[in-house]
């Protein structure tokens, strides 16, 4: 027998986000001992003998949720053996040490003259803080109680969050636009660190509560790593524990609802997830794990379970990205296909674009947007006044996007109208278009989208499989058919608002005076009314 101990060194001697899955494999690949490490637990791994004797040396790999890995060859004496893996190289400064498990920081460290000329500039970038107060959502003042940063290119900022539901956008020059959900009631951090990527963001935005217990474990159960999760530090025991102490922690008993369900062992705490789901306004996925559960336990009512979907959506978004897919999963089982109600397809349609748009930020749910109610299905650069594409170094745009009409273009998710995403059309089927001469000349290569004149049904006789004309009208060329409301025209024209964001009338009346329409106009005068710059470089 043979007994292997893993260190791990560390600024912090903090568990919570520090420990880690080990695997140790024999020089021939086989795995001969799996267990986990930490700063303050060593890890502890007895394995037998190989088939030819004591083994003489083994590899040794710990690895976070990134994926990013991490080995060491370990030479065996007399049977034992010792790894060390010392997180504090890896990190620029010991207050981003929180960040290592989700991205790596080692690009960071070096400061050699090569390493230097390859950083690419991150550019302008910039945050707006959205609110959801009585169901509408509102930009809101992002006040920082802590902002700290060093001169390799990290930020790192501190949000009291309020105890609603919050989304923060995070856009910039070189950087997707992104809305991440944030726990509320909590402390929250954000880090935003240069990346070593070629190409794409220029930076990586990490988040995290300032008291963590259970974001590692949803990172891993995100990305569907069951297996890591369940060897983290006692996790049944544990996850039973946070569920029931749900009242001093709910965003830690929501995390351990979800590892429960993924193993099978919800079903034994009906009560206590019921209680999760009422006693916790604010938060939506106490509602997503009771339709879920009920959805998977034989002889539910499919009124209960579409009455705690309702719940789900009337919270706002999922605070956790696998909460996200499995509400969608759980109105899939449910839809009636074509007897379901407008009101649930709506709202089913709704959540489609949300998942479709999804960029998780570890275990936190994120999605490519303009704003809370528009998700866009590819990413959109650029300040927050001026969204677009992106441009290449002679100014020509990086995408040139030809987009389809869905067959309906506005959803519901709770109260909130959503302006559903058009879909791409193929090459091929924009080449037989333009072959056909039924589509109007391309706008210019400098235009940051392409605009298509409507196609008529009977001129249209080909059957292909769209007649509208391009993606959110924020980014198409302006023409008297497709415009951005609002904004005039090189004739002063006034622009009404795309099909699907018009807002009944509402009669006049005694009493306090409507909130605004939330049309596009609303939400980009809300992004941009809050927005701060975080980055201009």
């Amino acid at each position: 027998m043979t007994d292997l101990t893993v260190y791990i060194t560390a600024y912090s001697q903090d568990d919570r986000f520090l420990t880690f899955p080990v695997d140790v494999y024999s020089p021939v690949g086989d795995l001969v001992a799996s267990g986990i490490a930490s700063p303050n637990r060593p890890g502890s791994l007895t394995f037998a003998d190989g088939k030819r004797g004591p083994l003489d040396r083994v590899h040794v790999f710990i690895t976070p949720p990134s994926g990013e890995t991490a080995q060491q060859i370990v030479e065996l004496k007399s049977g034992k053996g010792e790894a060390h893996f010392d997180i504090r190289g890896t990190v620029p400064t010991k207050w981003l040490e929180w960040v290592t498990p989700f991205h790596p920081l080692d690009h960071l460290v070096s400061n050699t003259q090569a390493v230097i000329a390859r950083r690419r500039p991150i550019g302008k970038v910039w945050m707006t803080l959205w609110s959801l107060l009585d169901g509408r959502w509102q930009s809101r003042s992002l006040h920082a109680e802590n902002r700290l940063s060093d001169r390799s290119g990290v930020q790192q900022i501190t949000v009291a969050v309020p105890d609603n539901p919050h989304l923060l956008q995070i856009g910039g020059d070189e950087f997707g636009w992104r809305l991440v959900t944030l726990p509320p009631a909590q402390r929250v951090r954000v880090a935003l660190t240069r990346s070593a990527r070629e190409k794409g963001d220029t930076i990586d935005v990490t988040v995290s509560r300032e008291q963590p217990d259970n974001e590692i474990l949803l990172a891993y159960l995100s990305g569907g790593a069951v297996t890591e999760a369940n060897r983290l530090a006692d996790i049944p025991e544990m996850a039973d524990r946070l569920l029931e102490e749900k009242i001093n922690d709910p965003i830690s008993a929501v995390a351990a609802g979800y590892f429960l369900l993924r193993i099978n062992k919800l079903a034994q705490r009906t009560d206590w997830v019921r209680n999760l789901m009422n006693w916790f306004p604010a938060i939506a996925d106490g509602a997503i794990l009771s339709a879920t559960l009920a959805a998977q336990t034989t002889g539910a009512k499919d009124t209960e379970i579409r009455k705690s979907i309702g719940v789900a959506l009337d919270r706002g978004l999922p605070i956790f990205a696998i909460g996200a897919a499995l509400l969608h999963r759980t109105m899939s089982a449910v839809h009636r296909g074509r007897h379901e109600t407008k009101t649930f397809h709506q709202s089913y349609l709704a959540l489609q674009a949300y998942v479709r748009a999804a960029s998780p930020l570890g275990p936190y749910f994120a999605f490519r947007g303009l704003s809370p109610a528009e998700p866009t299905w590819v990413s959109i650069f650029g300040q927050e006044d001026n969204p677009g594409f992106g441009l290449s170094s002679d100014g020509t745009p990086l995408q040139r996007l030809v987009y389809a009409r869905p067959a309906t273009v506005r959803g519901r998710y709770g109260r909130t109208a959503v302006q559903l995403p058009l879909a791409p059309v193929s090459a091929s089927a924009e080449t037989e278009v333009q072959t056909q001469a039924v589509l109007g000349p391309l706008p210019s290569s400098g235009t940051p989208g392409v605009q298509i004149r409507p196609l008529g049904r009977q001129r249209n006789g080909r059957g292909l499989p769209f007649r509208e004309t391009t993606f959110l009208s924020h980014l198409s060329l302006p023409t008297e058919r497709s415009v951005t409301p609002d904004r005039p025209s090189s004739g002063s024209r006034k622009f009404a608002a795309p099909i699907g964001l018009r807002d009944e009338a509402i009669p006049d009346g005694i009493g306090p005076p409507p909130p605004p329409r939330q049309s596009e106009r609303y939400w980009r005068e809300q992004r941009e009314a809050n927005a701060v710059t975080v980055f201009e470089d």
